[in-house]
């Protein structure tokens, strides 16, 4: 495999373990499909969001669609970095 494939895969491998995480944080939260409620389901999405999610720790907290906001975006940004980092160096 070159480098090139490797490095798509583990793009692709981390978006779609973003997705999952933000679709899986209303029925956790919810208790819906008979998910157990977890009080720290959001946990896996601020980890996958650093370290934009420690950058982003002064902000107060103003609910959960402002912060869920804020993770996506911090998710999209390191996608975004990714992508230009494969440009870059895999060319």
């Amino acid at each position: 495999m070159t480098s090139k494939r490797i490095f798509t895969l583990l793009l692709w491998l981390y978006l779609a373990a973003c997705i999952l995480t933000l679709l899986l944080l209303p029925p956790t939260h919810h208790s819906w499909f008979g998910i157990e409620r977890r009080p720290l389901g959001g946990f896996s999405s601020i980890v996958l969001a650093l370290p934009w999610s420690l950058a982003m720790r002064f902000l107060h907290y103003h609910g959960t669609a402002y912060s869920t906001v804020l993770i996506v975006f911090a998710m999209a940004f390191n996608v975004f970095l990714l992508l230009s980092l494969r440009r870059r160096l895999v060319s």
